[in-house]
């Protein structure tokens, strides 16, 4: 095995094997840990509504970064104490939107205890929220006394201004309903 030396004078050396490829290391991690450790920009967010036996929201999640998408990673919604003839009661993801007004300001903790980093945007949870603009359908979940996970990978991106709200549309008013949404904030996805 064979040395280069930096052209710049520094006296760092790289190693060269015997067929001439220079010797690397990789790290693999996932995205939300590089991003929590190193951007100190991950976060979750959660709410717990009581069921009705209409469409109400849970949460909505608003971008309010001027150059950084959230990226979501993470979703997780459960039902608990619906009523056998909620069996039909269903949590859709919607988005697209903004928030207009109402709901009950909810503030996401930031993944790593060591910072002080805070999500932008707005972040809401419960009963009367408002929106305005389009809210696209982008999944559809029925369950009743369940819990469902959605591992999304950052898949899910919401770019400045647009919201990601949930939904529970229950037939019965019984039981509890809960969301938890993981995101990262960045300007590298």
């Amino acid at each position: 095995m064979g040395f280069i030396e930096d052209g710049g004078g520094s006296g760092n050396l790289t190693h060269v094997s015997d067929g001439n490829r220079l010797k690397t290391e990789a790290l693999a991690i996932s995205l939300q840990h590089y991003i929590s450790h190193s951007k100190k920009s991950a976060y979750q967010v959660s709410n717990t509504i009581n069921i009705a036996a209409s469409k109400q929201p849970i949460m909505l999640v608003q971008n309010g970064s001027i150059d950084k998408d959230i990226s979501v990673t993470y979703i997780r919604i459960h039902s608990a104490g619906a009523a056998s003839t909620n069996e039909n009661a269903y949590f859709t993801l919607e988005a697209g939107g903004q928030w207009a007004s109402g709901g009950s300001d909810l503030t996401p903790t930031n993944m790593n205890i060591a910072s002080s980093n805070a999500a932008v945007g707005t972040f809401k949870g419960g009963t009367g929220i408002v929106t305005t603009g389009t809210f696209i359908e982008i999944d559809r979940n029925y369950t009743a006394n369940t819990m469902q996970i959605y591992n999304k990978e950052a898949a899910l991106v919401i770019p400045r201004g647009q919201s990601l709200a949930i939904y529970h549309t229950g037939s019965t008013a019984a039981g509890i309903a809960y969301c938890r949404v993981s995101f990262v904030v960045s300007s590298l996805i």
